[in-house]
Order: structure tokens, then sequence, then C-alpha cells
């Protein structure tokens, strides 16, 4: 038997070799004629036993490899990271929030939480009610109404597509007008899957940089911590002067982004994040160094020490688009029968685009909005597409997003014509 450790690993044999060094110990020891072939009642016996010595093995491997956070997986890397105190992030559900979309109800008629709509065209994106709600008046009328998917994972919701009722209650009625009885005026916000193990790793290696590296770094893995935090930022002025960023010297600039705020209250509240910056602050390396921002937040540390904290919300800059693909042969008609189904099609792209590659100071660039719309399934060419930060947009350049600020494409803005 030839597995062993060693100061390279752990060294196991294959069932072919457990096999081979089961016969030669049994022809040397026993009888160098014994026919051991599988065929034969013994040799079958022999291979059981080497099969079952892998099985063994391999779970040797498992644990072996399970010390290890670059080698665990599954659920032996949750036990590891939890060593530091790192728990893998559960899924969430996709959401939208009270002044994102809206029920139509009759005359004194109160909706039960869960009740249940799906975008039009896509019974299994399903979204239900998170709590009760009730029109107080004496007509029907639009009141607004947060939902979150049925099921975890990114259920996309654009803009204008929340419109059918899945499971109907008695006064949930269309209104007269619009000939529908929910509505939704922004895209979900997208939930996610369970954390990947690749994902867990990197954020982990994040997470121990709290007690460690530079402040920055610190400061940057408790603010990506926040629960709600869609992205975050740190720039950095270790020189003695102001940068061109506008930092000051010896200081940081946390730039954050939590998404739409809701009637005006951000989802991750100011007390939050300066607490965040602070704990940073406190773990890194540097002394000496100040946070900084248009921002500024009062804030007491646990030995009662009262601190100034800065950070920058980055400025939100809507990104408009339309997209031409009238033209004759610009899209495969056996999938997108006289266009339908196009034009959601290419917002979808290019809001999952957004969510996944915009951040601070991200350039919107043309020719990837192109490849964006050339990406999506049944896509053969364009007569045209323009963007802009303006509603009526014509450029065909790239739109510049400074330092503090962030583009973002909401599906409401993209035009498509088929």
């Amino acid at each position: 038997m030839t597995h062993y450790l060693d100061a390279t690993g752990l060294h196991t044999d294959s069932y072919e070799t457990i096999r081979g060094e089961m016969v030669d110990s049994i022809h040397t020891g026993i009888s160098p004629v014994a026919d051991l072939s599988e065929e034969t009642p013994m040799g079958a016996l022999l291979s059981q036993l080497a099969n079952r010595e892998r099985t063994v093995v391999e779970l040797a491997e498992e644990v072996y490899a399970g010390q290890y956070p670059s080698t665990a997986d599954g659920f032996q890397l949750d036990l590891i990271a939890a060593m530091t105190g790192c728990y893998r992030t559960d899924p969430t559900k996709s959401y939208l929030l009270p002044a994102e979309a809206e029920v139509y109800l009759d005359a004194g008629v109160t909706l039960p939480a869960g009740s249940v709509a799906h975008v039009d065209g896509v019974p299994a994106s399903r979204f239900v009610t998170v709590a009760d709600v009730t029109n107080p008046g004496g007509v029907g009328a639009w009141i607004a109404c947060a939902f979150e998917a049925e099921e975890t994972g990114p259920v996309q919701a654009l803009t204008g597509t929340l419109r059918t009722v899945a499971e109907p209650v008695v006064g949930w009625i269309n209104d007269p007008l619009a000939g529908y009885a929910v509505d939704n005026s922004s895209d979900a916000t997208l939930g996610q899957e369970e954390e990947t193990d690749s994902v867990y790793r990197l954020r982990r290696v994040a997470e121990l940089a709290q007690g460690g590296a530079s402040t920055a770094i610190a400061v940057q893995a408790d603010l990506s911590a926040i629960t709600g935090m869609t992205w975050s930022s740190v720039l950095e002025n270790d020189g003695d002067h102001t940068d061109a960023d506008g930092v000051p010297g010896h200081a940081l600039a946390p730039v954050v982004y939590d998404g739409t705020p809701p009637l005006g209250a951000h989802v991750v509240s100011d007390d939050t994040i300066a607490a965040a910056i602070l704990g940073g602050l406190n773990s890194g390396k540097s002394g000496g160094i100040r946070s900084w921002g248009s921002t500024a937040v009062g804030i007491t540390d646990s030995q009662g020490r009262n601190h100034e904290i800065g950070f920058t919300r980055a400025d939100v800059l809507d990104v408009y688009i339309d997209v031409d693909l009238s033209g004759a042969g610009n899209y495969d008609e056996d999938i997108y029968p006289a266009g339908a189904g196009l034009e959601d099609a290419v917002r979808a792209a290019l809001v999952a685009y957004s969510a996944a590659i915009l951040g601070r100071g991200t350039d919107v660039v043309y020719i990837k909005l192109l490849a964006v719309v050339m990406s999506v399934e049944g896509v053969i060419d364009m007569t045209s597409l323009v963007s802009d930060f303006h509603p009526a947009p014509a450029g065909v350049v790239n739109l510049v997003v400074g330092e503090f600020q962030v583009a973002t494409i909401d599906s409401g803005d993209v035009n498509v014509t088929v």
C-alpha cells in the first residue's frame, strides 16, 4: 500500500493500483499461480475489497482538501471560513419598493400580503405582495405596493412588465383606463443566488483585510459587508496635498451606492455607513488617516470618543439608449415573430450589463453597448444605437463618468424599435 502524506500533500493510489498490489501480495505470500482474474470468485472478492479501499481513500482526500480554503468546497468551505467569522451569504429575492410598484383596488378593498402577480408572458416570474395594502377611498384607485419575488435568485421584472394578476383576489381589478391591475414603474432590484464557492473564497480573503493590510482595504472590506450595499469603493490620497480628485492629503474618500432610494430614504443609512468606515479605520494599520466626503456623520466609538466620518454617495447618472432594429434582416423572425419579445430581450441584456459592469467612475463605452445588443440571441444586425445622459439621446461616443459618479441603465430608459 503506497498511500502516504508528506510535505507536498496527500498521495493516494488508484483503484487499479490498489487491486494490483493485492494480487501481487497473494501471489507472493500464498500462491504464485492463483487465478485472481475478475471473473473468478477470489478475483471478484479482491475487486470488491479494492473498490472499498478506494472509497475510503477518496473520503480521506475530501477531508484533506477540506482543511484549506483554496481547495475546500461546499459545507467544508463553510466550516473553515466560519473560523474567521466569514459566512456564506444566503440567496436573496428580487424586490420592488412601494415607490416602484402599485396595484389597482376597488373602493375599500384590502389586498392581503402574499397576493401574486407575474411578468407579462413569463408566468414563472412571480412576485408576491409583502404586506397588506388598502384602498381607503370610495372609488377604485392605484395604491403603492411592495413586491418580492416568490423564489430566490435574479428574477427579472423590467419596467412596465409586472402587469398580470396570477391569482385573482376579489376587489383587485383592472383599471378601466389602463386595462391592467398591477404595474411597476422601475426595474425590480435583482436578487442573488446562494454565494458560489469561488466568490465566497474571494470575499473571505477580502474580509481578512479588515484586520491587516492597508486602511483603505480594511474600510472597503467593512463597507462591502453591509447588507443592502450594491457596491462601494475607496479612493486614497497618501500625499500631503489635495489630489486631482479633490481628496485632501492623508485621507480616504469612500464612495458608496445602495441602489435607488425609496421615497428619499436610502436603503443603507448614513449611520450604518459611518460605523463601517470607522471600523475599517480602527482595524487598518495606518494612523492619522481621516475619512473625507460630501456627507459627514458624527459617530461615537466604543470608548466614548467622537468622530466625524465623511463619505460620498455616488451621483447617479441615468443612461438613455435608443436601439433601432427595424431594418430588414436585423433579427431572426423565427425567434421573434414580427419582433415580438425582442424589445424585452434587448432591455434585459442592457440592464444586466449595467448591474454587472458599471461601477464608480466606469465610463459607458459605446462599442460595449453595441456588443451587448449584438449578443442577444437572434439579433443579426442593427440600424443604429445612440446613448446619452438625457432623455433624447443622439450620441455615438463614450459617456464619461466621474470618480464620484455611477452610470445605471433602467429598462424604462431603453427604447427599442423593431
